[in-house]
C-alpha cells in the first residue's frame, strides 16, 4: 500500500513541475514575441500572467522565488534576441 502512495506521491510532484516548466517557455515566449513585435496585446497578456503566477502561486507548486525566476528567464531571453541588460 505505501508503494501505491509513493507512485501517486510522485506523479503528484511531476505535475507541479510541469504546470512550472509550462508556465516558463510561456513567459519566454511572450517576452520573445514583445521584443519582435512590441506592445503585442496577446504577449503582453501572457507576460503579465506568468509573472502573476511566479509572484503569487508558484510557491503552491516549488519552492523558488518568483522574482529570480523572473530574472532568470528575461536575461536568458534578452541574451537568445542579441540584447544587453
Amino acid at each position: 500500500m505505501e508503494g501505491d502512495n509513493y507512485g501517486i506521491m510522485e506523479g503528484y510532484n511531476n505535475l507541479l513541475v510541469a504546470v512550472v516548466k509550462q508556465a516558463a517557455i510561456d513567459y519566454r515566449r511572450a517576452l520573445k514575441r514583445l521584443i519582435r513585435k512590441p506592445g503585442c496585446p496577446e504577449a503582453l497578456q501572457m507576460v503579465d500572467e506568468c509573472e502573476r503566477f511566479f509572484r503569487r502561486d508558484m510557491g503552491n507548486y516549488v519552492s523558488l522565488d518568483g522574482e529570480r525566476v523572473i530574472a532568470a528567464l528575461r536575461e536568458k531571453v534578452y541574451k537568445e534576441m542579441g540584447l544587453c541588460r
